[in-house]
């Protein structure tokens, strides 16, 4: 396999996001551009860069006179960018659908390389997190469809962050795994509605968790 050559920029990028998806950069944190260049040993330029990307994806805020500050983390914020995963998700299946697709060989394969169930990814280890979302990510992209795909990955940086905000919970990155094959095999099985109802409680039971949490949060 070629080994994938990363720009600074997006090396920087990437590893900005991933403090922000652990929660090593915490909700409302300010980042000042230069301490944080001097702090990766990298010029003003590819952190300006990775900064702008990240407000795209809604990761950081920039405030006009005061400066860039990690996103919140609210119940609001989490309902809106799921209501968006469970439109594409759903839509997903309705595609799928219509093209009578009913093998998907990427998703089988992200099933296979999801790591021990039981991965505590509360210490910062992304690696179980990433591995779950990415049966997701290959799921819409199944569709061939390039907006729909790109609309996905502009809102996966934000899902991630609120599966990570609640931190480890026994059972429930097995039942997220479990689900995962469930859906798999009822669509290769072609029973694409009752694949839609399966993701679309699997979303909702995830919602419901993660709003509990941030409620017992900010109590």
């Amino acid at each position: 396999m070629a080994m994938q050559i990363l720009s600074v920029t997006e090396t920087v990028t990437q590893h900005l996001r991933d403090l922000i998806i652990s929660n090593t950069f915490r909700a409302g944190q300010k980042l000042n551009e230069v301490e944080l260049s001097a702090r990766f040993n990298v010029s003003r330029v590819p952190m300006r860069e990775a900064f702008h990307v990240l407000e795209n994806e809604q990761l950081l805020v920039r405030v006009p006179r005061k400066g860039t500050y990690v996103a919140e983390l609210s119940i609001d914020r989490m309902r809106q960018v799921y209501s968006v995963r469970k439109m594409i998700e759903s839509y997903t299946i309705d595609l799928l659908e219509s093209k009578q697709i009913s093998k998907f060989p990427k998703l089988s394969a992200s099933l296979i390389e999801v790591p021990e169930r039981n991965r505590d990814y509360s210490k910062g280890d992304l690696t179980y997190l990433k591995s779950i979302t990415d049966f997701h990510v290959q799921l819409v992209a199944s569709t061939g469809n390039p907006w729909l795909i790109n609309f996905y990955h502009s809102i996966v940086s934000n899902l991630a962050r609120f599966q990570f905000y609640c931190g480890y919970t026994p059972g429930l990155s097995g039942q997220s795994h479990n689900t995962h094959e469930e859906v798999y095999e009822l669509l290769t099985a072609g029973l694409y509605e009752k694949a839609k109802e399966v993701l679309m409680a699997h979303i909702d039971y995830t919602m419901g968790f993660i709003e509990n949490h941030i409620k017992e949060e900010t109590k």
